[in-house]
């Protein structure tokens, strides 16, 4: 369709410039009056801050000399939340901002040098008073030995001498509140005291932190205090928000990603109507800003690096971080356009070419020119739109939006602060207009002319689109849930009409520029160094696609009509032809020498291997196993709470087991010992110090006032149904005790020598810590207990009370900071390993994925193991996530509705399995058309193929296990949980079993990709040893933390692998189902021998039977050689 003749009529563009430029004036006039604002006045700049805090800090000695600078502008979300909604609304909020009390908005800037403890970070107002500042320093560090203990009285004066000295604080409207201390291994005392101003905001209230070490003021923080229930009210009302937005990010997902976007591409890379290389180039260039993006904004990122690691590790990780943006943004685009694209070409013949639109023959023509500046007068109508839903909403209905500061300075962090507004406005109009817009109304289209009903086909889709985009920019914050939603669904419906009759080009121009004007006015708005080129750079950006249309009208002397053949109508697609070589049964290879001498070879290997195998893998672990069962753990816990008088019988329960090891805290303690103390030392603290493995068992609420329902109680029970430890959470309004510090200590000695059987007096008091609540005093005390020998650490226990109730008490260990930060380091260097690592394992998976996608739109791919593989990952995928359900509970918000909860992750699952199941689907319709086609050679010695492939299999597990050995491990053995954490175990090793196809088919197909690479290994096979170990490892780093451990095992294993496709497997693939099942049953007797007991042994002999059973049929298919009905059905 050919625009109209209105829209090519002079009177039609004067009409709707002036309808633009009044839209412009009434945006301009409205815009105050509707979005809320913010009188913000910043007069400090950030290297105006970045000058004075280091100038404060050399006059004060605060960092390091030569530190770095890193700076940014902060803000208190939470505060202005509450003063709007709760606090006196938009009014009290503005009067803070104009106040001296408090200031939610401040800059501040940190000094640092990497390697090195001490730092600072100053703290500034918009208008440059100084506003606090936070210093650190080595926890051995003493300035002055005769005053490193100050009493909390002198510790006060000196503070408040300070603050008031050297950085203007008035303490004249403050009271004292709260106060801790602190003491050091050194005998350094820390005290940290917090005073209440006067001022009040409902229930919220500013507060000053101060902070002493030793005899030094370290610290001066203010903030504002936020009730808990008002944050619980909040997150509840979010919760609404998040809950739109996910269903419709799940529906979008399910139609267009899947729909689209995977289900679209098959079919139109089938019907040879897929344009791929234009697609990638545009996703590659949006993928390459961003990485840019982030490269550029490494002056904001050093504010997060951590000083024990060095400065080389943080740009690695930048860099890295911008690569894997670049790569996997870009293909992932890349498919959006691509799909997006071809079905519009497909279902819109009406529309010019998207990819040719700036071609000399296109953009030179009134066609093009039209919908480029129809694009450009659109932005300030919907500026206008937007406003008026604003002011009207607002005005007359009460709707709520946080107010919004126009300026935000931390844009000028970035090395090229065009590029954030550039990059992301581009990526969010494109992909969106793709996704949002372009696929689903082909999709309605395409499948409305299937079953004759065109134009009932896009009226559904015409809705749905509005629907699901407005609702998938519903997590804005916001009152009601639903404003955002009312608020994009008339844009949404008119960007889709505009699409219906002019293409893709005029929606991805008003979208592009609409975001980009949003995201880079604080680039105008604020003044420094350089502004005005990045400004240019924006306008430029701007001003690109009308540049191309002028410059092709000056090349052409004139404009011209747009030709016949960039119109969608006049694309067709090529023949689709199956070539010989491709439906070709392969010959069977001839068994060579050294092949030969292998695989007769086999079964003494195989010997050597299993005593390996025994020899040197770990069968039996360094803490005790835990034989309680969750029926049994939920008992003991509900009977320790009964011992107490409580009584939680209306309470949800859940229980999962915890592995110290997976928390990073307790992982440290555990790692320490193993490494430092000893082995030996290390299993006798299991248990006492340390915790071993425990079920802990959760009673919650999800129903009542949302406030009362952050109380919980969560209780540990060990292997041996003994409780080690209860924990109470009470909210943080109820009313209790307000005992002085002596009296809670005696509370907390009491405790300490009831129920862990210590003597108070031979322990070290070394933190008091206040907490004063609405209605009580909260008080938590730390002892260090010299009778365990962890040197230079130490064992401590601590004890919580809320009023006068113990809520916890338990052990902890105390790592020294040296130990800490070169722990720090070593794993910032193994980072870079993995990195590295991942984006090879990521270029290597990106070539796999185009090689399957080629083979199977050349046909090369068999489409009942396609269906077979994709049901059954479908299945086992959904069977896993429901088996997983103890884990997900004990996630669950107390805050948040449990149905919309569970919900949410159950339709995601459901999205996220059909996408994994078709991935794998994709891989085994290649996989077995390749196996299939490849007729087995005779191979050497008297063992059948299936048996070949299990004595490799036992070969390569005793090489892993012996190269493992060669390595120290930095963290001691636990048994795997993985079983008792699942609703039911039997399914879990069902379905263990079952991972034998997939695994199969894994393997067949990346032999098929080897096979390609090396021709069937005749030569460049390095490639293939480097990527088998690098494969190897990946995976090996995937089920542990301990790097040295997993690069050994993963050599071995990627050896022997490699060994295995070279000599054995290439010559019969039929060996590869009893290579990958005896690889998986070892591993599962390996972990149940760890856990141990009978039950553990039940469930690898139920996976056992599954593995063999699912690996004969596997065999047994991939060992029939295809037909030429399934070669010419594909």
């Amino acid at each position: 369709m050919r625009p109209t003749k209105l829209s090519r009529t002079r009177s039609f563009w004067v009409s709707y410039a002036v309808l633009a430029l009044a839209s412009m004036i009434v945006a301009w006039q409205l815009f105050p009056l509707a979005i809320p604002l913010l009188n913000l006045d910043i007069e400090l700049s950030r290297f105006e801050a970045i000058a004075k805090a280091k100038a404060v800090s050399e006059e004060l000695n605060l960092a390091p000399e030569g530190a770095r600078a890193a700076a940014r502008f902060a803000h208190d979300q939470t505060a202005q939340n509450y003063v709007e909604l709760e606090g006196g609304g938009k009014p009290a909020f503005a009067r803070i901002l104009e106040g001296s009390a408090y200031a939610p908005f401040w800059w501040e800037v940190r000094l640092f040098q990497p390697g090195v403890v001490d730092e600072v970070t100053v703290r500034y107002r918009p208008d440059g008073t100084a506003d606090g500042f936070a210093r650190r320093v080595p926890e051995t560090y003493v300035r002055a030995e005769a005053t490193k203990a100050l009493d909390a009285d002198t510790g006060r004066a000196l503070a408040e001498a300070h603050a008031r000295s050297d950085w203007g604080v008035d303490f004249t409207s403050y009271a004292p509140l709260e106060q801790a201390q602190q003491t050091r291994q050194t005998g350094r005392v820390d005290h940290t005291f917090v005073y209440e101003h006067r001022d009040r905001y409902g229930d919220a209230r500013i507060r000053l932190r101060l902070v002493v070490a030793g005899d030094e003021l370290i610290g001066i923080a203010p903030y504002m205090y936020v009730p808990e229930a008002f944050s619980r009210r909040f997150a509840e009302m979010r919760s609404a928000n998040e809950n739109i937005a996910g269903a419709a990010s799940i529906s979008a997902g399910l139609l267009y990603g899947l729909g689209g976007v995977v289900f679209g591409t098959f079919w139109l890379l089938r019907k040879r109507w897929l344009l791929w290389k234009p697609a990638l180039v545009a996703g590659g260039i949006v993928g390459a800003l961003l990485g840019l993006t982030l490269l550029a904004a490494a002056p904001a990122a050093w504010f997060g690096f951590d000083t024990a690691q060095q400065a080389d590790t943080f740009w690695i990780r930048q860099i890295g971080a911008a690569v894997v943006a670049a790569l996997a943004g870009g293909v992932a685009y890349g498919l959006a356009f691509m799909a997006a694209e071809s079905l519009t070409r497909r279902a819109f013949p009406h529309h010019p070419q998207l990819w040719r639109l700036w071609s000399r023959a296109a953009a030179g023509t009134p066609t093009v020119a039209g919908r480029t500046v129809g694009g450009y007068l659109f932005v300030p109508i919907e500026l206008a739109l937007i406003a008026a839903f604003y002011y009207a909403t607002n005005r007359w209905l009460g709707w709520w939006q946080p107010s919004e500061a126009l300026t935000d300075p931390n844009i000028l962090s970035s090395a090229v602060p065009a590029l954030m507004p550039i990059a992301l406005s581009l990526q969010a109009g494109f992909m969106e207009e793709c996704v949002f817009r372009a696929i689903p109304l082909s999709l309605g289209a395409l499948l409305g002319e299937r079953f004759g009903r065109r134009n009932a086909g896009i009226a559904v889709a015409f809705v749905l689109q509005a629907i699901i985009f407005a609702a998938a920019h519903a997590s804005y914050p916001g009152f009601p849930a639903y404003s955002r939603l009312v608020e994009l669904i008339v844009p949404s419906l008119i960007w889709g009409a505009i699409f219906l009759r002019y293409g893709l080009l005029p929606t991805v121009l008003l979208h592009v520029l609409f975001d980009l004007v949003l995201f880079s006015l604080p680039l105008f708005l604020l003044d420094a160094p350089g502004a005005w080129v990045q400004r240019a750079l924006v306008i430029a950006a701007a001003l690109v696609p009308l540049a191309v249309v002028w410059w092709r009208r000056v090349q052409n002397g004139g404009f011209s009509e747009l030709p016949e053949s960039l119109w969608n109508r006049a694309w067709h697609p090529g023949d689709e032809v199956l070539s010989d070589a491709q439906s070709a049964i392969h010959e069977p290879a001839t068994v060579g020498r050294i092949a030969s001498y292998l695989q007769r070879a086999l079964p003494v290997l195989a010997i050597l291997g299993a005593l390996a195998w025994v020899a040197f893998t770990p069968f039996r672990t360094d803490v005790p196993p835990l034989a309680l069962s969750r029926q049994d753990a939920e008992a003991a816990a509900s009977a320790a709470l009964a011992q107490r008088g409580v009584n939680l019988i209306e309470w949800r329960r859940f229980a999962i087991p915890s592995v110290a090891l997976e928390d990073s805290a307790q992982r440290q303690w555990h790692g320490f010992v193993w490494r430092e103390v000893g082995r030996a030392a290390y299993r006798a603290l299991v248990g006492d110090t340390l915790a071993p493995p425990l079920w802990e068992v959760r009673f919650a609420r999800f129903d009542g006032d949302v406030a009362e329902r952050v109380e919980e109680w969560r209780v540990s029970v060990t292997g041996d149904a003994k409780v080690r430890q209860i924990q109470h959470r009470l909210p943080e309004a109820r009313a209790g005790a307000n005992l002085e510090r002596d009296a809670g200590l005696a509370i907390a000695q009491r405790t300490l020598r009831d129920e862990f059987g210590l003597d108070p007096a031979k322990l070290i008091l070394r933190t008091a810590d206040q907490r004063q609540r609405p209605q009580r005093t909260d008080w938590a005390f730390v002892f260090a207990n010299p009778d365990v020998k962890v040197a230079p650490a130490e064992a401590r226990l601590h004890v919580t009370l809320a009023g006068d109730e113990v809520v916890a008490s338990g052990h902890s260990l105390f790592v020294p900071e040296t130990w800490q930060r070169t722990e720090t380091e070593r794993e910032g260097r193994n980072l870079v390993f993995k990195i590295a690592l991942a984006l090879t394992v990521a270029a290597a998976g990106l070539a796999a994925l185009v090689f399957a996608v080629v083979a199977f739109g050349s046909g090369r791919s068999d489409r009942r193991a396609f269906r077979v593989v994709v049901a059954l990952t479908f299945g086992v995928t959904i069977i896993q996530f429901g088996n997983a359900w103890p884990s997900f509970a004990m996630g669950l918000r107390t805050a948040e509705p449990v149905i919309a909860q569970v919900a949410l992750a159950a339709f995601g699952a459901l999205v996220g399995g059909l996408v994994i199941a078709l991935a794998f689907g994709l891989i085994a319709g290649v996989a077995s058309w390749s196996a299939r086609r490849a007729a087995p050679a005779l191979l050497a010695g008297a063992l059948p193929p299936w048996a070949l492939g299990s004595a490799l299999a036992v070969f390569a597990a005793g090489l892993s296990a012996a190269f493992a050995s060669l390595a120290s491990y930095n963290l001691p053995t636990w048994p795997g949980m993985k079983h008792l954490a699942s609703a039911w175990p039997w399914l879990d090793a069902i379905a263990d079993g079952l991972v034998v196809v997939v695994g199969s088919v894994v393997v067949l197909f990346l032999f098929a990709i080897l096979a390609r690479i090396t021709a069937s290994f005749t030569r460049r096979w390095w490639i293939a040893a480097l990527l088998l170990v690098a494969l190897s490892v990946a995976g090996a780093l995937v089920e542990t933390r301990d790097v040295t451990g997993a690069v050994f095992r993963g050599l071995g294993a990627g050896l022997a692998t490699f060994l295995f496709l070279w000599l054995v497997m290439r010559y019969d693939l039929r060996t590869v189902p009893a290579y990958v099942t005896t690889a998986v049953l070892l591993d599962a007797a390996h972990d149940a021998a760890q856990a141990g007991g009978g039950n553990a042994w039940v469930l690898f002999a139920l996976t056992a039977a599954v593995a063999i059973a699912a690996a004969w049929a596997t065999t047994r298919y991939i060992g029939t050689q295809l037909t030429s009905s399934e070669i010419r059905a594909s």
